[in-house]
C-alpha cells in the first residue's frame, strides 16, 4: 500500500542532511586544524616543559640566596657567630676549651645547603606523541589532509540541501506556458 509522504518527512530529511553536512564540515575543520596547528602545539609544549624546568631552578636559586642572606646578616650582626666561623676557619682552640660533639644537623655551617629542588614530575599528555607525528611530513599527516578534503567534497556534493531545487522544479511545473 502506498502512503503519501507527510509534510514533516521532508523537514526531517532536510534536518538530517543539514546535520550530516555540518558534522562533515566540522570534522574536516578539526582534521585540518590538527595538522595545521600540530607543530605550534609541540613547540608550545616544549616551551612549557622548559619553563617548568627553569621555574624549578629559580626556586633552588632563591633558597640558596635566602641561606646566604642569613649568613651575611649573621656575620654582620652576631659577634658569637663571627667568632665561631673564625675559630673554624683557623682551626684553633684556646687551652682549656672543651669541645662538645654535636649532631651535624645542629652545627653552624656556612656552606650552601644541599640542593633540594621541588622535582615536579614532567607529565607528557597523551596527545603530544600524536602531535609530534603530525608536525613533520609523514604519511599519517597526508592521510588526515586527504580525509579532510574528502569530507569537504562529500559535504558539498552529496549532502547539499536539495530543498531549493524542489521549490524551483515545482514552480517551473506550475507556471503556465
Amino acid at each position: 500500500m502506498f502512503r503519501p509522504e507527510s509534510p514533516s518527512r521532508p523537514v526531517e530529511r532536510s534536518l538530517l542532511v543539514s546535520l550530516a553536512f555540518w558534522f562533515c564540515l566540522l570534522t574536516a575543520a578539526f582534521l585540518f586544524g590538527s595538522v595545521a596547528l600540530a607543530s605550534k602545539l609541540v613547540i608550545w609544549h616544549e616551551l612549557e616543559l622548559e619553563a617548568t624546568d627553569q621555574q624549578q631552578q629559580l626556586v633552588t636559586l632563591e633558597r640558596q640566596v635566602q641561606h646566604l642572606d642569613k649568613i651575611v646578616h649573621s656575620l654582620e650582626h652576631d659577634k658569637h657567630f663571627q667568632a665561631e666561623i673564625a675559630r673554624r676557619e683557623i682551626g684553633s682552640t684556646t687551652a682549656g676549651t672543651e669541645m662538645v660533639i654535636v649532631d651535624p644537623s645542629l652545627q653552624v655551617d656556612i656552606r650552601l645547603p644541599p640542593i633540594e629542588s621541588p622535582n615536579i614530575p614532567l607529565i607528557v599528555p597523551w596527545y603530544v606523541p600524536v602531535l609530534r607525528s603530525l608536525a613533520v611530513a609523514s604519511p599519517w599527516r597526508r592521510r588526515l589532509l586527504w580525509m579532510a578534503a574528502g569530507l569537504c567534497v562529500v559535504a558539498f556534493t552529496i549532502l547539499r540541501d536539495r530543498q531549493g531545487e524542489t521549490v524551483k522544479s515545482t514552480a517551473h511545473r506550475s507556471s503556465p506556458q
